[in-house]
């Protein structure tokens, strides 16, 4: 594989982590506010 897309890679491999991240912390917002 090409470092570029080993990179490109890698880096949507932790946007995936961050967005259910988000979700995660978006959910527990919202059970706090109800």
């Amino acid at each position: 594989l090409h470092p570029d897309l080993m990179f490109l890679m890698f880096v949507l491999q932790r946007n995936k982590e961050l967005e259910e991240c988000i979700e995660i912390q978006r959910r527990q917002i919202k059970e706090l506010e109800e």
